[in-house]
């Protein structure tokens, strides 16, 4: 509820000045406030890996979600052939479970009943395939972590870096100094 709510109060807070009127600044704070939270966001990522690499990294697992190829940049051969194989028996066995799930429920559907044991052996083979597959994912997140562990320098620094450019930092003044409204006198 105090999440809704928030949002609800931030989803206000940006519409207000396009309804009130100013639609070009509006829309300049909009991207400002969005590309500041961009970086804060970098940054925080940057900081969580440096100091935590073990721990979940919500940022780096959404951009390899949406580009599993990220991984090869940081693992080695070995990590990419492990991660390969433990993915792949973890697909199998949460097929076979699926598999198993589809034929008792077909059976009972169908009106043929299951007797006990049938029943008690599903179960036991449902409740191993599962340990099975969390097994292969837990192979997978130790070497996802290892990986990173390995890498948090170098890639901390490149989310640092990230930050900077994504940040609406006038960088050309910062650089050259401040403009003089002279005009040319002396």
């Amino acid at each position: 509820m105090v999440c809704a709510f928030g949002a609800s109060l931030a989803l206000a807070g940006v519409l207000y000045p396009f309804l009130r009127g100013d639609h070009r600044r509006s829309m300049r704070a909009a991207v400002t406030t969005a590309r500041w939270a961009g970086a804060i966001v970098l940054v925080g990522s940057a900081l969580q890996l440096a100091i935590a690499p073990r721990a979940d990294q919500p940022l780096l697992d959404i951009a390899e979600y949406v580009a599993p190829s990220l991984r090869t940049l940081y693992f080695t051969r070995a990590e990419v052939t492990t991660f390969a194989d433990a993915s792949e028996h973890a697909e199998r066995f949460r097929m076979e479970a699926e598999q198993l799930n589809e034929r008792e429920r077909r059976n009972r559907t169908e009106g043929q009943a299951l007797d006990d044991f049938t029943v008690a052996r599903i179960s036991s083979f449902l409740k191993s395939y599962g340990e099975m597959r969390k097994g292969e994912q837990f192979v997978m997140g130790e070497v996802r972590m290892r990986a990173r562990e390995r890498i948090r320098w170098p890639a901390a620094f490149v989310l640092l870096a990230g930050a900077l450019v994504l940040a609406p930092v006038p960088w050309r003044q910062l650089w050259t100094g401040p403009k003089s409204d002279t005009g040319g006198q002396s």
